[in-house]
């Protein structure tokens, strides 16, 4: 019978009402190295906190870049000849300098007089000029070396083959390592005009060095030792 007392038949339909769902948050595991951040508090303050006169409480402004001097004491550049470094205002020093390296190079005969053969252009040659700092960026030493211009050299001529002895580092800890063995001392020391003791392959000839007044009369010369600027030379 329906609800309303009629025979009329009335279909009955059961709805389940569902609870309410709550939201419930899940924490996530926390990664290696997870550091919690308090949140940030945005609001402004109500009121200021100190004296608005006191210098620590005032924010400085963007900086205003300003452009300041950088000072260099002047220093001579070396000379490029060999008049410019005599005719100079360092000249007594710079042919002091000159004079010692012809004395170290007649001492070690480093040349004789010799007419070249008529097939043979001897070589010509250039003087170097550096001044010699210390640690302190201060004036020390001046310098000159006498150089040949290899540039000039004629392969098969004046050199066979370029080659340059240089020690490697597996060398040296074999040295150290034999002398650690057998009980040597290891020493360190400095040899003066050194490479003034190398000898040449091949026979060369250079004209007579501006300065040198050792031999009159002779224009040029034979090499009996190494000197700078050879495509051989050490």
């Amino acid at each position: 019978m329906s609800p309303d007392g009629s025979d009329v038949p009335f279909n009955y339909t059961c709805l389940q009402v569902q609870p309410e769902t709550t939201m419930t948050e899940i924490e996530l595991p926390k990664h290696k190295g997870y550091k919690w951040v308090p949140e940030k508090d945005t609001s402004a303050p109500n009121e200021i906190i100190g004296d608005v006169g006191d210098p620590c409480n005032i924010v400085p402004g963007p900086r205003t870049r300003h452009h300041f001097p950088n000072y260099a004491s002047p220093v001579d550049p070396s000379p490029k000849t060999y008049e410019q470094a005599i005719s100079g205002p360092d000249g007594e020093e710079w042919a002091e300098a000159v004079k010692t390296k012809l004395e170290n190079m007649v001492r070690h005969k480093v040349w004789i007089p010799s007419a070249p053969p008529t097939s043979r252009k001897p070589l010509q040659t250039t003087w170097v000029f550096k001044r010699k700092t210390n640690e302190d960026g201060l004036l020390n030493k001046y310098k000159a070396c006498l150089c040949i211009q290899g540039f000039s050299q004629k392969a098969g001529v004046d050199y066979t083959g370029v080659f340059s002895q240089t020690g490697c580092l597996a060398s040296l800890r074999l040295l150290l390592t034999l002398c650690h063995l057998n009980g040597f001392t290891v020493e360190q020391m400095d040899v003066r005009c050194a490479f003034l003791n190398g000898k040449p392959n091949t026979e060369l000839y250079i004209k007579q060095a501006t300065g040198y007044l050792g031999h009159p009369g002779s224009e040029c010369f034979r090499l009996n030792k190494s000197l700078y600027g050879l495509k051989q030379s050490p």
